[in-house]
């Protein structure tokens, strides 16, 4: 990823269907449709709804009068922190927040254990 934010570019959709593994085991990051330059500095409103909803960064889901998402490498670093949580635990991240989110709101009904499974 690295080189990749170096060109000025964000994956904004890392996550392990998008990583491929080579014939040596060495990981191959694919799927670039929704990238975008973080050279602009920040995210329109199509922007932020770009990606896997699991491995988005959380200021993403904050206003931007409420310090929210500004387009960085930092978004791809938090999917990487995921993706790697998922592959060290065998535990599928935010498993619990789908149905909660999609139904209207975080919280409602809702408790998280990010260990459950293990």
């Amino acid at each position: 990823m690295t080189a990749v934010h170096v060109h000025g570019l964000i994956h904004h959709d890392l996550k392990p269907q998008n990583v491929l593994l080579g014939d040596h085991g060495e990981p191959w990051v694919t799927d670039f449709g929704l990238s975008s330059s973080h050279l602009s500095g920040s995210l329109s409103k199509t922007a932020t709804s770009r990606g896997t909803l699991a491995y988005k960064a959380p200021e993403l889901f904050r206003s931007r009068k409420h310090g929210g998402a500004h387009v960085s490498p930092a978004l791809d670093v938090y999917a990487f922190g995921v993706l790697a949580f998922e592959a060290l635990t065998r535990v599928e991240a935010w498993a619990e927040l789908e149905s909660p989110v999609i139904r209207g709101g975080w919280g409602v009904g809702f408790s998280f254990s990010p260990m459950a499974g293990t």
